[in-house]
C-alpha cells in the first residue's frame, strides 16, 4: 500500500494558495479541507492533485466539528499527519488521541498559531493537552515559540515556518519597488504613514492606538480615506467616518479626530 502524506485543514484560503500548492509538489498528499462558509476566499481546490472535502458543522458559534476526520487515524496509508493546530476543532483532538493511544508508530503535526500570549488559566490547560498530544508543531511566528517554551514545550518539537508566505511572487514584486512621492504627494506632507498588514480584526487591534506618541509627533494628522468592501467612499471627516469620533483603546479621542484608516473596513 502506497504511503501518503494526510493534510486537514478547515478551509482551502486563497492566500495559503502558493505554499499549499509547493507542498504538493514535494509530497504524495491527500488533503481534507472542511466547507468554506466562511468570508475568506477559498482557492481552486483542482491546482491540488488529490482533494476531499469535508462538511464542517458548528456548535456554539465556537467548536467545529469536520466529518470524516477521526476515521482517517485508522487508515493504514498515513504514516504522518498534518492538522491545522486549532483547539476548538474537537474532531482534531479525537483524532490526534487516537492516534497517539493507538499508533504510536504514526507521527502528527500540528500547524497552528500556538500561544497567543493572553490565554486565561483554563485556556493554557487546554493548550498544553492539546499540543502534547503531537509530535511537532510548525507555528506563524517565534513569539509563539517563546510562550510555548515558557510553558514547558520542548524548543525542538516547535518550528518556526510562518503562516502563508507567497515568497516567488513577493521577491518578484520587492524587485520592481522604487522610492516614489505618492505619500508626499497624498497628503501633502513628509509625516510618516503607519501601514497595516493583516487581517481587518478585532483581535489585531486596528481599531486602537497603540503608540499614542507617535500620533501626537505627528500632530494628530494622520489622516486616510476609507473604503468600503464596495470601493465606495465613506461619510469621512478629517480621516474619521461622520458621526464617530476616533477613540484610543481607553474609549478616549485620538488626535482631536485625526486618525483614520485606507483600505477596506
Amino acid at each position: 500500500m502506497k504511503k501518503k502524506l494526510c493534510i486537514v485543514y478547515n478551509i482551502a484560503a486563497k492566500y495559503r494558495e502558493g505554499i499549499f500548492g509547493l507542498i504538493d509538489q514535494e509530497y504524495d498528499c491527500d488533503w481534507y479541507f472542511g466547507t468554506n462558509n466562511t468570508d475568506i476566499k477559498g482557492m481552486y481546490l483542482s491546482r491540488l492533485r488529490s482533494v476531499n472535502e469535508v462538511v464542517n458543522v458548528h456548535w456554539r458559534g465556537m467548536f467545529i466539528w469536520q466529518s470524516r476526520i477521526v476515521s482517517l487515524a485508522f487508515k493504514r496509508q498515513y504514516p504522518v499527519y498534518l492538522m491545522l493546530g486549532d483547539p476548538n476543532t474537537l474532531s482534531t483532538w479525537i483524532a490526534a488521541l487516537i492516534i497517539k493511544l493507538f499508533f504510536p508508530e504514526k507521527r502528527v503535526y500540528f500547524w497552528s498559531h500556538g500561544w497567543y500570549g493572553k490565554e486565561n488559566s483554563l485556556r493554557r490547560l487546554l493548550k498544553k493537552l492539546f499540543f502534547h498530544m503531537v509530535d511537532g508543531t510548525f507555528l506563524y511566528g517565534n513569539y509563539a515559540k517563546q510562550l510555548m517554551v515558557e510553558n514547558g514545550f520542548k524548543p525542538e518539537r516547535l518550528h518556526v515556518i510562518h503562516n502563508s508566505l507567497a515568497y516567488e511572487k513577493q521577491l518578484s514584486i520587492r524587485e520592481k519597488i522604487h522610492l516614489k512621492d505618492i505619500y508626499k504627494e497624498h497628503f501633502g506632507n513628509d509625516l510618516p504613514n503607519l501601514i497595516f498588514i493583516g487581517r481587518l480584526s478585532k483581535v489585531n487591534g486596528v481599531h486602537r492606538r497603540r503608540d499614542r506618541g507617535l500620533l501626537q509627533r505627528s500632530q494628530g494628522r494622520f489622516q486616510t480615506r476609507p473604503h468600503d468592501r464596495q470601493g465606495a467612499h465613506r461619510p469621512f471627516r478629517r480621516g474619521v467616518p461622520a458621526g464617530r469620533e476616533a477613540q484610543d483603546a481607553d474609549g478616549g479621542q485620538v488626535g482631536g479626530a485625526a486618525a483614520g484608516f485606507q483600505g477596506y473596513l
